[in-house]
């Protein structure tokens, strides 16, 4: 599957997870920034939705993330297996739910680390601004950092504002 139509049906799988749940959603266009999907509880709130076919979770750029207000989420779907390819089944991916200023802060303190330990011992300063990567294969300290403060969004729709019903 090609990364848009993952992204695509990664964005139709949590819609669906939304309204199963009580909400309504309604999907923005495919260019709009930061945001995926606008959502309707108890209270509004929009959604960025990342969806990866590996073990991995690239998040959203710092500028994009500061898009998002403190009322966002950043739903990530990734499979739950290194030798598995997303296919979009309860049973075989992870679902992340992170709060977007938790995603906004961890971002910035894993592209800080990242620009700290790894470009600046090469000489290179990053053009712009760009996104961290949160890989679950890799075993290196700053791989498992960033797992941590993940880890604890993972099946985390109970964070979400209350539904309609």
């Amino acid at each position: 599957m090609r990364t848009h139509q993952l992204g695509e049906s990664g964005e139709h799988w949590v819609a669906d997870r939304l309204r199963s749940l009580g909400y309504e959603v309604e999907f923005l266009p495919r260019n709009a920034k930061a945001v995926d999907l606008v959502v309707t509880g108890q209270t509004a709130f929009r959604v960025q939705v990342k969806c990866s076919d590996h073990q991995h979770i690239k998040f959203p750029s710092l500028k994009a993330l500061d898009g998002l207000a403190d009322e966002d989420f950043v739903i990530a779907l990734m499979p739950s297996s290194t030798n598995r390819n997303m296919t979009l089944e309860d049973d075989e991916m992870w679902t992340f739910v992170v709060p977007a200023p938790i995603a906004r802060q961890a971002a910035r303190h894993v592209h800080e680390s990242y620009r700290a330990d790894y470009l600046s011992r090469r000489g290179i300063e990053p053009a712009g601004s760009f996104g961290p990567t949160v890989k679950f294969y890799k075993n290196t300290a700053w791989h498992n950092q960033a797992r941590l403060w993940l880890w604890p969004f993972r099946d985390a729709w109970s964070g979400l504002p209350e539904a309609l019903r």
